[in-house]
């Protein structure tokens, strides 16, 4: 999957809801496909989809999951890294 440029911006990404049913909020001016969290409890959590100024419930991120995003970020780092 390409990735954007990395740009300056002042966006972020904000935390609300529960920790049993959180939330997410962007004002990232960018969509994004996917958002993967790890939460202080070390639960991770995940949603698709998120546009600028949308607030997200994130649902339980399976093994599968990370695993899918481990290999779509090691595909896509450099060998010189």
């Amino acid at each position: 999957m390409p990735h954007a440029a990395v740009r300056s911006s002042r966006g972020r990404l904000a935390l609300a809801g529960t920790p049993d049913a959180p939330e997410i909020v962007s004002s990232i001016d960018t969509p994004l496909s996917r958002v993967v969290l790890l939460d202080a409890a070390g639960k991770a959590w995940r949603c698709e989809s998120l546009g600028t100024g949308e607030r997200k419930a994130l649902s339980p991120a399976t093994p599968l999951d990370l695993d899918a995003v481990r290999r779509e970020l090691s595909a896509d780092a450099s060998p010189d890294m």
